[in-house]
């Protein structure tokens, strides 16, 4: 899932691709930086929600 306003990274057409982290780091002040690797199609499913 990819969160946030402004420039748009990926397109909103085209074929939606699942990610891999393949590495995160925090810097010393605090920002988290994640690295992904595209593995492929996005797969949908259903979340069983409580209620």
């Amino acid at each position: 899932m990819v969160l946030g306003s402004g420039a748009r990274l990926f397109p909103e057409v085209g074929q939606r691709s699942a990610f891999e982290r393949t590495e995160a780091r925090e810097t010393p002040s605090g920002i988290s930086i994640h690295t992904h690797r595209p593995t492929g199609r996005a797969r949908f499913g259903t979340f069983p929600l409580d209620d």
